[in-house]
Protein backbone atom coordinates (compact mmCIF):
# COMPACT_ATOMS: atom_id res chain seq x y z
CA UNK A 1 0.00 0.00 0.00
CA UNK A 2 1.26 3.49 -0.83
CA UNK A 3 0.07 6.97 0.03
CA UNK A 4 0.12 9.35 -2.92
CA UNK A 5 0.28 13.08 -2.22
CA UNK A 6 0.15 15.00 -5.53
CA UNK A 7 0.98 18.32 -3.92
CA UNK A 8 1.80 19.60 -0.47
CA UNK A 9 2.35 23.15 0.71
CA UNK A 10 4.64 23.82 3.67
CA UNK A 11 3.99 27.24 5.19
CA UNK A 12 7.14 27.93 7.16
CA UNK A 13 10.12 25.74 8.03
CA UNK A 14 12.61 26.82 10.63
CA UNK A 15 15.86 25.16 11.67
CA UNK A 16 17.64 26.28 14.81
CA UNK A 17 21.04 25.12 13.62
CA UNK A 18 22.51 24.43 10.15
CA UNK A 19 25.90 22.72 10.11
CA UNK A 20 27.91 22.04 6.95
CA UNK A 21 30.90 19.75 7.27
CA UNK A 22 32.59 20.79 4.04
CA UNK A 23 31.90 22.90 0.95
CA UNK A 24 34.08 22.09 -2.03
CA UNK A 25 34.40 24.87 -4.56
CA UNK A 26 35.60 24.09 -8.06
CA UNK A 27 37.61 26.20 -10.45
CA UNK A 28 36.07 29.68 -10.42
CA UNK A 29 35.88 31.58 -13.69
CA UNK A 30 35.37 35.36 -13.64
CA UNK A 31 34.49 36.95 -16.94
CA UNK A 32 35.50 40.44 -15.84
CA UNK A 33 36.86 42.00 -12.65
CA UNK A 34 37.18 45.77 -12.24
CA UNK A 35 38.84 47.70 -9.43
CA UNK A 36 37.38 51.21 -9.39
CA UNK A 37 38.86 54.23 -7.59
CA UNK A 38 42.00 52.50 -6.32
CA UNK A 39 44.01 54.77 -4.03
CA UNK A 40 47.31 53.94 -2.35
CA UNK A 41 49.11 56.27 0.06
CA UNK A 42 52.63 55.41 1.22
CA UNK A 43 55.36 57.27 3.03
CA UNK A 44 58.80 56.48 4.36
CA UNK A 45 60.66 58.13 7.17
CA UNK A 46 64.06 57.62 5.52
CA UNK A 47 64.89 56.18 2.09
CA UNK A 48 68.63 55.65 1.86
CA UNK A 49 71.27 54.02 -0.33
CA UNK A 50 74.17 52.98 1.87
CA UNK A 51 77.78 52.96 0.71
CA UNK A 52 77.20 53.78 -2.96
CA UNK A 53 80.12 53.18 -5.33
CA UNK A 54 80.38 53.85 -9.05
CA UNK A 55 83.06 52.41 -11.29
CA UNK A 56 83.48 54.17 -14.67
CA UNK A 57 85.21 52.17 -17.40
CA UNK A 58 86.53 54.01 -20.44
CA UNK A 59 87.75 51.92 -23.39
CA UNK A 60 89.83 53.84 -25.99
CA UNK A 61 90.23 52.89 -29.65
CA UNK A 62 91.81 54.67 -32.63
CA UNK A 63 90.29 54.18 -36.08
CA UNK A 64 92.92 55.05 -38.75
CA UNK A 65 93.27 55.19 -42.51
CA UNK A 66 96.63 55.60 -44.37
CA UNK A 67 97.03 55.86 -48.13
CA UNK A 68 96.40 57.77 -51.28
CA UNK A 69 93.92 57.52 -54.12
CA UNK A 70 95.30 58.20 -57.65
CA UNK A 71 93.12 59.12 -60.59
CA UNK A 72 94.50 57.06 -63.52
CA UNK A 73 92.25 58.55 -66.16
CA UNK A 74 90.76 55.83 -68.34
CA UNK A 75 91.87 53.22 -65.81
CA UNK A 76 89.77 54.85 -63.11
CA UNK A 77 90.89 55.51 -59.58
CA UNK A 78 93.56 53.40 -57.92
CA UNK A 79 93.31 53.14 -54.16
CA UNK A 80 96.57 52.68 -52.26
CA UNK A 81 95.22 52.82 -48.71
CA UNK A 82 94.90 50.72 -45.59
CA UNK A 83 92.75 51.07 -42.49
CA UNK A 84 92.33 49.50 -39.07
CA UNK A 85 91.61 50.01 -35.38
CA UNK A 86 94.16 50.30 -32.60
CA UNK A 87 93.20 49.22 -29.07
CA UNK A 88 94.54 51.91 -26.76
CA UNK A 89 93.50 50.12 -23.55
CA UNK A 90 91.02 51.14 -20.90
CA UNK A 91 90.80 53.32 -17.84
CA UNK A 92 88.78 52.56 -14.71
CA UNK A 93 87.75 55.24 -12.26
CA UNK A 94 86.18 54.37 -8.90
CA UNK A 95 84.04 57.00 -7.18
CA UNK A 96 82.57 56.59 -3.70
CA UNK A 97 79.43 58.56 -2.73
CA UNK A 98 78.90 57.15 0.77
CA UNK A 99 75.28 57.13 1.95
CA UNK A 100 72.73 58.77 -0.37
CA UNK A 101 69.28 59.85 0.84
CA UNK A 102 66.40 59.66 -1.64
CA UNK A 103 63.87 62.40 -0.80
CA UNK A 104 61.64 61.47 -3.75
CA UNK A 105 60.44 58.30 -1.95
CA UNK A 106 59.40 60.11 1.22
CA UNK A 107 55.73 60.46 0.16
CA UNK A 108 54.02 58.47 -2.60
CA UNK A 109 50.42 58.67 -3.81
CA UNK A 110 48.89 56.37 -6.41
CA UNK A 111 45.40 56.80 -7.86
CA UNK A 112 43.91 54.51 -10.53
CA UNK A 113 40.34 55.40 -11.66
CA UNK A 114 39.65 51.96 -13.12
CA UNK A 115 41.70 48.78 -13.45
CA UNK A 116 39.82 46.15 -15.53
CA UNK A 117 40.90 42.52 -15.92
CA UNK A 118 39.15 39.90 -18.05
CA UNK A 119 38.98 36.08 -18.11
CA UNK A 120 40.31 35.24 -14.65
CA UNK A 121 40.47 31.72 -13.23
CA UNK A 122 41.04 30.80 -9.61
CA UNK A 123 40.96 27.72 -7.41
CA UNK A 124 39.43 28.21 -3.96
CA UNK A 125 40.11 25.77 -1.14
CA UNK A 126 37.38 23.89 0.71
CA UNK A 127 35.35 25.59 3.43
CA UNK A 128 35.08 23.35 6.50
CA UNK A 129 33.09 23.41 9.71
CA UNK A 130 30.44 26.01 8.79
CA UNK A 131 27.79 26.71 11.45
CA UNK A 132 25.14 29.00 9.97
CA UNK A 133 22.86 29.28 13.01
CA UNK A 134 19.05 29.59 12.69
CA UNK A 135 17.48 29.69 9.22
CA UNK A 136 13.90 30.23 8.02
CA UNK A 137 12.37 28.96 4.76
CA UNK A 138 8.93 29.97 3.46
CA UNK A 139 6.57 29.11 0.56
CA UNK A 140 7.81 25.56 0.06
CA UNK A 141 5.87 23.21 -2.25
CA UNK A 142 6.38 19.49 -2.71
CA UNK A 143 4.81 17.70 -5.71
CA UNK A 144 4.44 14.05 -6.62
CA UNK A 145 5.17 12.75 -3.11
CA UNK A 146 4.63 9.01 -2.55
CA UNK A 147 5.13 7.54 0.91
CA UNK A 148 6.56 5.19 1.70
CA UNK A 149 8.53 4.39 -1.45
CA UNK A 150 8.29 0.59 -0.92
CA UNK A 151 4.66 0.62 0.23
CA UNK A 152 3.26 -0.67 3.53
CA UNK A 153 0.70 -3.18 4.90
CA UNK A 154 -1.79 -3.08 7.73
CA UNK A 155 -2.33 -6.63 9.06
CA UNK A 156 -5.90 -7.45 10.04
CA UNK A 157 -7.29 -4.34 8.33
CA UNK A 158 -8.73 -4.42 4.84
CA UNK A 159 -8.77 -1.18 2.95
CA UNK A 160 -9.23 -1.14 -0.79
CA UNK A 161 -8.76 2.52 -1.46
CA UNK A 162 -9.31 5.80 0.35
CA UNK A 163 -8.95 9.47 -0.34
CA UNK A 164 -9.03 12.67 1.65
CA UNK A 165 -9.11 16.31 0.64
CA UNK A 166 -7.97 19.54 2.24
CA UNK A 167 -5.82 17.88 4.89
CA UNK A 168 -4.04 20.36 7.15
CA UNK A 169 -1.30 19.54 9.64
CA UNK A 170 -0.91 22.51 11.95
CA UNK A 171 2.39 21.64 13.55
CA UNK A 172 5.26 19.23 13.00
CA UNK A 173 8.80 18.86 14.23
CA UNK A 174 11.91 16.81 13.54
CA UNK A 175 15.05 16.48 15.61
CA UNK A 176 17.49 16.65 12.71
CA UNK A 177 18.06 15.87 9.05
CA UNK A 178 21.49 14.75 7.85
CA UNK A 179 22.46 14.85 4.18
CA UNK A 180 25.71 13.17 3.26
CA UNK A 181 26.33 14.92 -0.02
CA UNK A 182 24.76 17.60 -2.17
CA UNK A 183 26.21 17.60 -5.68
CA UNK A 184 25.87 21.00 -7.24
CA UNK A 185 26.43 22.03 -10.79
CA UNK A 186 27.67 25.53 -11.49
CA UNK A 187 26.29 28.53 -9.66
CA UNK A 188 26.13 31.38 -12.24
CA UNK A 189 26.41 34.92 -10.95
CA UNK A 190 25.69 37.54 -13.59
CA UNK A 191 27.49 40.17 -11.56
CA UNK A 192 27.87 41.68 -8.13
CA UNK A 193 29.82 44.52 -6.56
CA UNK A 194 31.71 45.03 -3.30
CA UNK A 195 31.64 48.76 -2.47
CA UNK A 196 33.91 50.93 -0.34
CA UNK A 197 36.79 48.78 0.82
CA UNK A 198 39.25 50.57 3.09
CA UNK A 199 42.39 48.89 4.36
CA UNK A 200 43.76 50.19 7.66
CA UNK A 201 47.20 51.83 7.68
CA UNK A 202 50.09 49.40 7.88
CA UNK A 203 53.38 50.26 9.56
CA UNK A 204 56.60 48.50 8.57
CA UNK A 205 59.64 49.43 10.67
CA UNK A 206 62.25 48.65 8.02
CA UNK A 207 62.64 47.12 4.56
CA UNK A 208 66.15 46.51 3.26
CA UNK A 209 67.83 44.89 0.29
CA UNK A 210 71.54 44.11 0.38
CA UNK A 211 74.23 43.88 -2.31
CA UNK A 212 72.44 45.78 -5.07
CA UNK A 213 74.33 46.21 -8.34
CA UNK A 214 73.54 47.51 -11.82
CA UNK A 215 75.31 48.25 -15.09
CA UNK A 216 74.56 51.07 -17.50
CA UNK A 217 74.38 50.77 -21.26
CA UNK A 218 77.58 51.52 -23.15
CA UNK A 219 77.93 55.07 -24.49
CA UNK A 220 80.18 55.51 -27.54
CA UNK A 221 81.75 58.94 -28.11
CA UNK A 222 83.79 59.86 -31.18
CA UNK A 223 86.31 62.69 -31.18
CA UNK A 224 86.59 64.98 -34.26
CA UNK A 225 88.41 63.33 -37.17
CA UNK A 226 92.06 64.26 -37.72
CA UNK A 227 93.05 64.51 -41.43
CA UNK A 228 96.71 65.22 -42.37
CA UNK A 229 96.57 64.16 -45.96
CA UNK A 230 97.96 60.62 -46.07
CA UNK A 231 96.67 59.87 -42.54
CA UNK A 232 93.18 60.10 -41.13
CA UNK A 233 92.39 59.14 -37.52
CA UNK A 234 89.39 59.18 -35.16
CA UNK A 235 89.58 58.55 -31.41
CA UNK A 236 86.59 56.58 -30.01
CA UNK A 237 85.74 56.28 -26.32
CA UNK A 238 83.28 53.68 -24.99
CA UNK A 239 82.05 54.47 -21.46
CA UNK A 240 80.16 52.14 -19.09
CA UNK A 241 79.21 52.59 -15.45
CA UNK A 242 78.88 49.89 -12.78
CA UNK A 243 76.91 50.73 -9.63
CA UNK A 244 77.37 48.92 -6.33
CA UNK A 245 75.19 49.54 -3.27
CA UNK A 246 75.75 47.71 -0.01
CA UNK A 247 72.15 48.21 1.14
CA UNK A 248 68.91 49.83 0.04
CA UNK A 249 67.09 50.76 3.24
CA UNK A 250 63.56 52.08 3.75
CA UNK A 251 62.70 53.01 7.35
CA UNK A 252 59.34 53.89 8.90
CA UNK A 253 57.09 52.84 6.02
CA UNK A 254 53.40 53.69 6.34
CA UNK A 255 50.91 52.54 3.73
CA UNK A 256 47.13 52.65 3.36
CA UNK A 257 44.85 51.71 0.48
CA UNK A 258 41.21 52.05 -0.43
CA UNK A 259 39.05 50.71 -3.26
CA UNK A 260 35.86 52.48 -4.21
CA UNK A 261 34.31 49.36 -5.72
CA UNK A 262 35.16 45.83 -6.83
CA UNK A 263 32.86 44.73 -9.66
CA UNK A 264 32.68 41.12 -10.85
CA UNK A 265 30.72 40.03 -13.92
CA UNK A 266 29.87 36.61 -15.38
CA UNK A 267 31.12 34.52 -12.44
CA UNK A 268 30.79 30.73 -12.63
CA UNK A 269 31.16 28.94 -9.28
CA UNK A 270 31.01 25.10 -9.20
CA UNK A 271 30.20 23.74 -5.74
CA UNK A 272 29.61 20.55 -3.76
CA UNK A 273 28.28 20.32 -0.18
CA UNK A 274 29.25 17.45 2.14
CA UNK A 275 27.77 16.50 5.54
CA UNK A 276 24.80 18.90 5.73
CA UNK A 277 22.90 18.73 9.03
CA UNK A 278 19.71 20.62 9.97
CA UNK A 279 18.86 20.40 13.69
CA UNK A 280 15.66 21.16 15.64
CA UNK A 281 13.39 21.61 12.63
CA UNK A 282 9.97 23.15 13.25
CA UNK A 283 7.15 23.19 10.65
CA UNK A 284 4.25 25.52 11.36
CA UNK A 285 1.69 24.23 8.83
CA UNK A 286 1.50 21.56 6.12
CA UNK A 287 -1.41 21.80 3.69
CA UNK A 288 -2.26 18.77 1.51
CA UNK A 289 -5.08 19.33 -1.06
CA UNK A 290 -5.65 15.59 -1.62
CA UNK A 291 -4.37 12.27 -0.30
CA UNK A 292 -4.99 8.95 -2.04
CA UNK A 293 -4.32 5.53 -0.55
CA UNK A 294 -4.09 2.72 -3.12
Amino acid sequence: MKISIPEATVGTVGAQQVSIGQVKLGAVHIGQLSLNDLKVQASTGVAQLRNVRVVLTLVFALDWTVGVIIDAGPLGKVDFSQSGTLDLGKLELGIGFGNVTLPGLADLALEIPKLPTADLSAVIGSLKGLNLGPVLAERIKAQGLVAPAQGFQLNGLGLGAASAQDVAITDAAMDDITIGRVSGGTLPLAGFTIPNLAFPPVKIPRVSCRNVSADSNAVVTEMPEVDVGLLKATLTTTTTAHFEIDELRLDGIKAAASIGEIALKNVELPYEILDLTLSQIGIERIGVPAVKVN
